[in-house]
């Protein structure tokens, strides 16, 4: 073998940057054809969450202000086991805080996919960064994303709802953070925005994260 081995092997070394946007790209086209009839009425129908994605909805309206109606503070409720008042917080303060603008912008059913293609999109952006980070191969880290974005656990918690645990995208940040850190690089940008995304989203994807 001669010349550059990593080029000899079909390594390819574009600036991440744009790597990143090559990813993107494949990934939300391939989320817009799979989720074309959706995505034609986002308005009447939902990508999914048939068990508890009404409570994501629920929350949004809630610290959207309807707690106003019902006490003094948002963090108790007398609307759902009137008359005793019950302690109130977001499932995932993560979801919550991004849910709550989108169903302002879009409306209750177009905000919410749109959320979940975000979530999506996350999770497929941070493994391919992970395994570009590994491997420094666009099309091996592209299938490792494609992989995640489509794994079992993304699709059964996008299909039930708990799409707190759905944005697993910060998760392979993170450990991407620990690799940059072992090599003696910069990591403390990844490991904060890793940690503190997977915190928010849910304690689950958090120890989730730990026990790997």
């Amino acid at each position: 073998m001669t010349g550059d081995p990593k080029r000899a092997l079909g390594y390819a070394w574009p600036r991440s940057a744009k790597a990143l946007v090559l990813a993107a790209g494949l990934y939300a086209s391939t989320l817009a054809a799979l989720h074309a009839p959706v995505l034609r009425a986002p308005a009447r129908r939902v990508l999914g969450g048939e068990q508890v994605a009404g409570v994501l909805v629920w929350e949004a309206w809630w610290f959207g202000g309807a707690w106003r109606g019902f006490g003094p503070s948002p963090w108790s409720s007398t609307a759902l086991m009137h008359p005793q008042a019950i302690p109130v917080g977001p499932h995932s303060p993560l979801a919550a805080a991004l849910y709550w603008p989108l169903s302002k912008l879009l409306g209750l059913y177009a905000g919410l996919n749109a959320f979940s293609l975000a979530a999506y999109l996350c999770a497929g952006l941070g493994m391919f960064l992970l395994a570009f980070e590994l491997t420094g191969h666009v099309p091996a880290a592209l299938a490792a994303g494609f992989v995640f974005m489509f794994s079992h656990e993304a699709l059964t918690q996008h299909r039930l709802g708990q799409f707190g645990e759905a944005f697993t995208g910060f998760v392979p940040v993170f450990f991407l953070g620990l690799r940059r850190l072992a090599d003696g690089r910069p990591a403390r940008a990844a490991l904060t925005f890793g940690a503190l995304g997977s915190a928010l989203a849910t304690p689950y994807t958090a120890f989730a994260a730990l026990g790997v």
